[in-house]
């Protein structure tokens, strides 16, 4: 996978690595707290892979709030329509080196399966950067991809709703017996 390109595009003009901190940290496409990233809701509706396209640059975020001891959460709202659907996310780590003239230069990629929820979210779990790195303060954030992979609905274990229909019985049905306190009056003939 090659960076994305408005990733790069943000390097270009800038003269000191301040600068372009500056400039990652205020357009990072998702907010950290407490080492979960979720994605940015002022970005607007999250953009699904499509069947033609099915992985997606989602954007960034930047790694200096992470906690290296505590895995790494991203939380996506895809919506209902996609319940129950396999999505595999892609976390790219990216590192800016040089003083007047940036390179990005990516290196781990860590990726994660999971199913969408019944209202369609999805979860992400990853392991915390110490077990992965000798030195996580390197990394300077991730990039994040999304992958939908090919989805048969009629192969896919469905989704658990449960749904009892409420006893009735029919006529007057009393709370409790010799009491003039109805749980339920069938009208219907």
């Amino acid at each position: 996978m090659q960076p994305a390109v408005p990733l790069m595009n943000l390097l270009e003009g800038y003269q000191d690595l301040q600068s372009v901190m500056a400039v990652l940290e205020a357009q990072q496409s998702f907010d950290l707290q407490n080492n979960t990233a979720r994605f940015n809701e002022n970005e607007g509706l999250l953009p699904l892979p499509e069947a033609g396209d099915r992985l997606r640059y989602l954007g960034y975020f930047l790694s200096a709030g992470l906690d290296a001891q505590r895995p790494i959460q991203i939380e996506l709202n895809l919506g209902r329509p996609l319940a129950g659907h396999p999505f595999i996310l892609i976390l790219k780590a990216f590192s800016l080196l040089g003083t007047h003239r940036f390179r990005l230069v990516q290196g781990l990629s860590l990726t994660q399966e999971a199913l969408a929820s019944a209202k369609g979210q999805v979860a992400f779990s990853f392991e915390p950067l110490a077990t992965l790195l000798r030195d996580p303060a390197r990394i300077t954030g991730f990039q994040v991809y999304l992958m939908k992979p090919k989805f048969d609905p009629a192969s896919a274990s469905p989704i658990e709703t449960v749904y009892t229909e409420p006893e009735t019985e029919s006529g007057v049905v009393r709370a409790a017996p010799n009491l003039n306190v109805y749980k339920h009056i069938d009208t219907r003939v």
